[in-house]
């Protein structure tokens, strides 16, 4: 693993508050399901070192890590914690989000303080929000990435892998799997709507093909110049001949 790649799980896996965080202008939230390549965009963004440090702030597992590691109690003491380890000196904060985390949020947000609506609950926390929809066409391709996922305990390069058995195709948990990120990307089409919210989609498969074109047009809709900032590659794919196999049977 070169250094770039090992700085970034390091800082995944304990993410540090700077000695002076700058507080956020502008927020930004990777909206989207599991295995859709969201990592795979937040890694770009801050490798870019002026897109925020985009993390799954209020994924349990990793808000309990964090928490500990802070010395951190109630709600709005995370959430401060949060916008200091996620803004970049430029006043950019970066959080990504999946479905299962919105109402969760949302019913913390309200208890904070008082708004309207979840996007307002949102923007007294963290300022002039916006959002990017990751989405993957290929929803047979995500499922079986996410069934080896739980099958493996491989998620990313910084997890250890550690099967309780060898991973079998599993053509219930497929189609299970399946119709969840249809569903969760239904209900994020709904809640944007309902909010009034115009995210910037942006398609797995073609950031796949264009890393550095598919991260400077989200740099350009947070209106951020990144025209000449280097962009890099921070998390590994863990597609292998496996995944390939899953899918083939699944189609056939």
């Amino acid at each position: 693993m070169d250094n770039a790649l090992h700085e970034y799980a390091r800082w995944v896996l304990q993410p540090e508050i700077p000695d002076r965080p700058v507080p956020p202008r502008t927020s930004y939230f990777v909206c989207g399901t599991p295995r859709c390549g969201s990592w795979l965009l937040c890694g770009l963004l801050a490798s870019t070192g002026i897109a925020g440090r985009p993390h799954e702030w209020f994924w349990q597992d990793t808000e309990e890590a964090n928490r500990r590691a802070w010395g951190v109690s109630g709600s709005l003491h995370y959430f401060a914690c949060v916008r200091a380890a996620g803004t970049t000196p430029n006043g950019v904060f970066g959080a990504k989000l999946m479905w299962g985390q919105v109402d969760d949020l949302v019913i913390r947000l309200r208890r904070a303080a008082a708004a309207s609506s979840p996007k307002a609950l949102i923007a007294q926390q963290f300022p002039n929000p916006c959002f990017i929809w990751m989405k993957r066409e290929d929803i047979a391709a995500q499922a079986v990435s996410w069934a080896k996922a739980i099958q493996t305990g491989h998620w990313h390069h910084w997890d250890a892998p550690s099967p309780l058995r060898a991973p079998t195709y599993d053509r219930e948990q497929i189609d299970a799997l399946a119709a969840e990120i249809g569903g969760a990307n239904a209900a994020w089409r709904s809640w944007f709507a309902a909010n009034e919210i115009e995210p910037l989609t942006v398609r797995f498969e073609n950031l796949v093909a264009d890393p550095a074109g598919g991260t400077r047009t989200v740099l350009r809709f947070l209106d951020t110049d990144g025209d000449r900032v280097p962009i890099t590659e921070l998390t590994v794919r863990m597609s292998d001949r496996l995944n390939d196999d899953w899918l083939t049977r699944y189609r056939g």
